[in-house]
């Protein structure tokens, strides 16, 4: 038992000047990109795209630690079953909390969410870790004055869906969305616990804010 401490111990000792490098590089780090706005990319960002016309959400760098990255096991048969996750790497992960999806509608934040610790399916989650090796070929970082763009509040819209139905427990069929011009198989809308509980998902960015409100009602013209 002795040994077997003291070589602890000395490895400890040893390792003690590397851990005491990698804190000071997460701490620079974190000082450089903490609070940046940033927008998630499918495909490496090319430095003279405008970030209206980048194709994913809006989010904002929340942390920066060192850690371990993990992967989503699923079912061999079905891709959108999630069992768990596996590690697949350690190293420095940069942690981004999305804003709004890339149609500038309001993400739903974790806190608010009462699914988030059960995930349905494979898509997006509000917050994303990711390697800071592949931060350069998944994010763009936004200059300040994309960033001053980025955040007029006219881009952080909720997501209304207008609906007929749900009387005495029948069917609640949505009937318009808005704000107009977004493209439906972008989404999942779900009245699953009727239209109180409206839940509404963009495909690959994930749960964003929503409302019901019942469609209007039409009256035939007076007589």
């Amino acid at each position: 038992m002795g040994q077997r401490k003291k070589l602890r111990e000395s490895c400890d000792a040893a390792l003690r000047p590397l851990y005491a490098e990698g804190a000071a590089v997460c701490s620079e780090l974190e000082r450089l990109l903490v609070g940046r706005l940033c927008r998630l990319c499918e495909h490496a960002p090319a430095a003279a795209v405008p970030q209206q016309m980048l194709p994913g959400p809006l989010a904002r760098v929340s942390a920066v630690s060192f850690g371990q990255f993990e992967s989503p096991l699923r079912a061999p048969g079905g891709p959108s079953r999630v069992l768990g996750a596996v590690p697949v790497s350690a190293g420095i992960l940069v942690t981004l909390s999305k804003i709004c999806d890339r149609n500038g509608i309001a993400m739903l934040p974790a806190s608010d969410d009462p699914l988030a610790g059960f995930s349905r399916s494979g898509r997006g989650a509000t917050e994303v870790k990711l390697p800071l090796r592949l931060l350069g070929a998944r994010v763009k970082l936004l200059t300040e004055a994309e960033a001053q763009a980025a955040q007029r509040p006219a881009d952080q819209r909720t997501f209304v869906v207008r609906y007929a139905g749900g009387e005495h427990g029948g069917p609640v069929e949505p009937v318009q969305i808005l704000p107009e011009g977004i493209s439906l198989a972008e989404y999942d809308i779900s009245f699953a616990a009727g239209a109180a509980a409206l839940r509404v998902e963009h495909r690959t960015n994930g749960p964003v804010r929503c409302r019901a409100e019942p469609a209007a009602l039409k009256f035939p013209p007076a007589r």
